[in-house]
């Protein structure tokens, strides 16, 4: 059978890519494939070999739907030849099967009775993720409840019993931890050898993947993948728990934009700090590429400092494309890394102040607690998009923001890869529902910013408003105009956007039409239609 694909795409996006069952290509705004126009989602859809080494693609939950030859699909087949539709870019695709340097091994026998055990449970529709001599992962299905689900499975046979202790310790943590940035624990059981978690299902990348598909981030996308994180470390510690084991590859980007700590196998209870110890004196457990220095060299237990040391040393990954330290084989000898500045001119200086506060060597030179540094991380966001507002929900900022530099330049892609010129690049781009639309313009009009708001119904219609220091000069939906288009516009109930810096003086209009009273008539109106 077939190791890998070979899928070339011509259209509006052309390319060649490879596609394995360990790294399939996403599409979409923040895709393998970028793809940037108002119909389009950050992570729009996923080409993948599916059962049977299939190739198939599948749509992750985006706004405005994935259509192959014109009709839309969840998940689907691709053939060769097909048309494939992402937001408002048009692809033919070609295929071409080789094998990826290695015929297919057969399934285990262990692999194979994991299966038929966990089947018995009541879970089907397994998808190996990764394994290990003794642990399994699989995407499945519980079937009761028809729910996706993680299982982290663990054959007891032949594995020490520290590796046993650590398994059960992580699933008694997992189950006190209740944070949207921490994957969730839904059920612990034994059949068997076997012990097994039922976990939250996470479809997504490591920050490790994403460093090496995208190279080093622009600076606000560092930062929105990483302030989850770091107040998911503040829940943490507050509840007494040290992680251990902070690194790209143990924080997960859900195809939602979702980011999830998914790894707390090495973690330890602070309430439980007088139980038995899980390391022997100047034993290291983790990624040593980020561990703290007094951890590696002083053999000290894991503290909140630590687990500071380690979230600096991720965030510079993202930052610069690599770790700050190179030599995986000897931890206990290693260079001060490069500082950042030189690896990568012109990022902000606060921004560099926190990386280089959370990696000093001695432990009360760093932030006092997550607490605190999740506050200088808010105030580098607020920097970096240039907000007066201290109120700003930095949330639906970050998660719009389609990955620019500190300038608010987008990275150097190629015309066709988005399908704009690169004066026409936008500083922020989402679907909106509900009332997110309105939320997002008030915080332009309180953060006085000019520029053009386009928006697309999801039935397709255009509309835009212009801004400038926050009021608009005017505005356009279909045959309406100004405050009514505004209001029009703003009562939409869900549908996409980009917003566009500009030239105040290449601004239409001449009125300054304050947004904040059209939304009382916004909300008069949504009464009306809800009675």
């Amino acid at each position: 059978m077939s190791g890998a694909f070979e899928v070339e795409l011509s259209g509006d996006i052309s390319g060649s890519y490879t596609v394995t069952r360990e790294r399939p290509l996403t599409m979409g705004r923040a895709g393998a494939v970028k793809i940037v126009d108002t119909m389009s989602s950050r992570m729009h859809c996923q080409i993948e070999i599916g059962p049977r080494s299939r190739l198939l693609v599948r749509d992750l939950d985006s706004l405005n739907g994935t259509h192959i030859n014109g009709i839309e699909i969840q998940r689907a087949r691709l053939s060769d030849g097909d048309t494939l539709q992402v937001g408002e870019a048009v692809m033919r695709v070609r295929i071409r099967e080789f094998d990826s340097g290695s015929r297919r091994i057969p399934r285990s026998e262990l692999e194979s009775r994991i299966r038929e055990q966990i089947f018995d449970e009541g879970f089907d529709e397994f998808e190996l993720v990764s394994s290990s001599p003794s642990t399994f992962i699989f995407y499945a299905r519980r079937v009761t409840l028809d729910q996706p689900v993680t299982l982290k499975v663990l054959d007891t046979k032949r594995i020490p019993k520290p590796t046993i202790d650590r398994f059960v310790r992580e699933a008694r943590i997992a189950a006190k931890l209740n944070h949207p940035n921490i994957i969730t624990l839904y059920d612990a059981r034994r059949t068997g050898a076997l012990l097994y978690m039922v976990l939250e299902h996470c479809y997504g990348r490591t920050l490790l993947q994403e460093a090496n598909v995208c190279g080093p981030l622009p600076a606000r996308r560092a930062v929105a993948l990483t302030l989850p994180i770091a107040r998911a470390l503040a829940y943490a510690h507050g509840e007494g728990v040290i992680h251990r084991d902070i690194c790209p590859s143990n924080a997960l980007v859900t195809v939602q934009g979702l980011v999830k700590l998914i790894d707390f196998g090495l973690a330890k209870s602070l309430i439980d700090a007088g139980g038995p110890t899980l390391t022997m004196p100047m034993q290291s457990l983790g990624s040593t590429l980020y561990a703290a220095p007094e951890q590696l060299v002083e053999g000290r237990s894991a503290t909140e400092h630590s687990d500071q040391f380690a979230f600096g040393a991720t965030l510079y990954h993202l930052l610069a494309g690599q770790g700050p330290f190179a030599d995986a084989n000897n931890p206990f000898d290693r260079d001060p890394p490069k500082p950042l500045q030189a690896r990568i001119p012109g990022l902000p200086s606060s921004l560099i102040k926190i990386v280089e506060r959370c990696m000093e060597k001695e432990p009360a030179a760093r932030f006092w607690g997550f607490k605190e540094l999740v506050l200088s991380l808010e105030s580098a966001i607020r920097e970096l998009f240039e907000l007066r507002d201290p109120h700003a929900n930095l949330d639906l900022l970050i998660r719009l923001a389609p990955g620019q530099d500190a300038a608010g330049e987008t990275a150097a892609q190629p015309r066709g890869a988005t399908g704009l010129p690169p004066e026409a690049e936008p500083l922020f781009v989402g679907n909106f529902s509900k009332t997110e639309l309105i939320e997002f313009i008030q915080m332009l009009e309180l953060n006085c910013k000019s520029g053009l708001l386009k928006i697309r119904s999801k039935d397709g219609f255009p509309g835009e408003i212009h801004l400038r220091n926050g009021a608009a000069r005017s505005a356009q939906y279909m045959k309406l105009k100004d405050e009514e288009a505004i209001v029009q516009l703003l009562s939409l109930p869900e549908g996409s956007f980009r917003f566009l810096a500009a030239d105040t003086a290449k601004l239409s209009g001449s009125r300054d039409i304050r947004i904040q009273p059209l939304l009382l008539e916004i909300m008069r109106r949504r009464d009306q239609a809800n009675r």
